[in-house]
This record gives C-alpha cells, structure tokens and sequence, in this order.
C-alpha cells in the first residue's frame, strides 16, 4: 500500500490512502475558520483533484517541516525519495522529529540560535541555563542529543551527558532520573519497552522496607511471586504483559518495583553469564 504525506502548517504526516486524507481534512474543514479553515481546504481539494493518479504528497501550500509523526523505520527508499523531493525531507530528519516528540513532553529543548551565543556550555550556564525556572534540557547537534541536568549540587554547577540521536529513549530516561548513565554505557540490545514477564521470571526480588507484606522468603523470584500471588490468574496469560506490569501488584504486597536500571543490570548479568559459560 502506498502511504500519502501531507504537510500542514509545518507538520508532516502519513496517511493509508487519498480517501483517508480527505475524510479526515473534511472534519477539519467543517470545525475551523479563516486562514485555517483555507488550509485544510486546499488540502482536501488538492488530493480531490489528484484521487486517481500516482501523486502522494500533498501541502496547504507550508514551505517548510518542522514536525512529524512519522515513524522512520516504516520508510522504504522511495517514501524518502519521494519526501526528499516534495519536503526535502530525510530519514534522518524523521528520526530528529520523533526524538523531539518524546524529549519535548517534560524537558526544554535548546535551541541553535540560543547556543550559537554562548562560545561553551559554560557560558550557556552561567548566561541562561541557571536562571531558567526549568531544570531539564536537551540540545540536538549533529547526530548526538546533549542533556543536561542543572539539580547537580556541591562542586558540581550542572551535569551533561551525551547520547546518540537514535537512543533519545536513553535520553529521556536520563533526564527523568530513570536510569544512570552508565546503566546507558552498558545498555543491551533489547528493547525497554518490549521486555515481557516471561522475560524475566528468574529475576530475584527485593523486599521495598515498607512495615507492610515483604518478600516471602529469602531469594524469591518473579515466578515465584507470580506463582503465590496470582493464584486466581492464569499464569500463561501473565507471561506476555510488560514487565512494568507487576510493579502495581508489587508494591501492594511491600516488594520492590523494578526499574529500567533494574532491567538492564539483569540482562548485562545475564550476557555476562553465557560470555562466561
């Protein structure tokens, strides 16, 4: 299936077909006014006119991209072909916007303009960095994401920490003092947000210090757990959820939550073991 790309107002986005485009951008029509309205319009229009030929891309008539909801792993070389002649827009480019995305939610980003005023990020502190009410930020240059920390106390003015564009899940996990950055260094392979319950079923669990519940006996396990506590469910039907899953019933019955520091340490553990065996 050929997938449609349409830019409005800066934003680009990808579509199944041209019927999609124009029952979605006709909603829009009847709920705006004015200069909007008139874009969505020549939108709509636009596809009308080209519903049955080969053009997929489309513009209310933007000049430039600014944002994207498009995933770059879904791009075949003639989607970006096709996007490097209509938006001049790369894989690269996709993968910018989609970092952007996560970071942008809790954390400021840093703009090029902003730094080219400051010779090292030393002067980027003292000048404007420590007198933001904000505390988390993160600056794109070239294919690495610069964050930076400014909660560091004693010595320490501010921490930075870099990381390549295409680990900005790393990142945010950074900024959100989620995982250390060494946890990052000697990051896996595997995917954070895909680890399952089956996954890690013999990771050993530890008791939270709470005066409630705890572990049940010393060097229990998830299985273990899984096996005691969820007596009324089905274990099979447990084993293929997100790990973080059991973190609710976890801390119910006084065990630690796990962590992606948690996660990670786990599987550098494991790896190590088979280098071993």
């Amino acid at each position: 299936m050929n997938k449609i790309f349409v830019n409005c107002g800066g934003s680009l986005y990808q579509y199944d077909s041209k019927e999609e485009v124009m029952n979605f951008f006709e909603d829009c029509i009847s709920g705006s006014e004015g200069s909007e309205r008139e874009r969505y319009t020549n939108i709509y229009f636009s596809v009308k006119e080209h519903l049955n030929d080969n053009k997929r891309c489309f513009t209310d008539g933007t000049s430039y991209i600014y944002d994207s909801d498009i995933d770059p792993n879904e791009i075949d070389s003639l989607d970006e072909s096709l996007l490097k002649a209509n938006f001049k827009v790369t894989k690269e480019d996709l993968l910018l916007f989609k970092a952007n995305r996560c970071l942008a939610i809790n954390h400021s980003r840093i703009y090029p303009r902003t730094m080219e005023r400051y010779n090292n990020f030393e002067e980027l502190y003292d000048d404007y960095l420590s007198k933001s009410k904000d505390r988390y930020f993160y600056l794109f240059e070239n294919d690495k994401i610069i964050c930076f920390d400014t909660t560091a106390s004693g010595s320490d003015k501010y921490w930075c920490e870099e990381f390549k564009l295409e680990d900005y899940e790393y990142a945010n996990k950074w900024l959100n003092n989620e995982i250390e950055y060494e946890d990052y260094l000697n990051k896996t392979e595997i995917d954070l947000n895909k680890i399952t319950v089956k996954d890690m079923l013999d990771y050993k669990l530890e008791d939270d210090g709470s005066s409630t519940g705890g572990l049940s006996f010393a060097g229990e396990t998830l299985k273990d757990f899984l096996d005691e506590e969820l007596e009324e469910l089905n274990l099979e039907d447990s084993l293929d959820t997100s790990i973080f899953w059991i973190n609710d019933r976890l801390k119910v019955c006084g065990v630690k939550e796990i962590t992606v520091s948690d996660c990670i340490g786990y599987f550098n553990s494991k790896n190590e073991e088979d280098i071993e065996l």
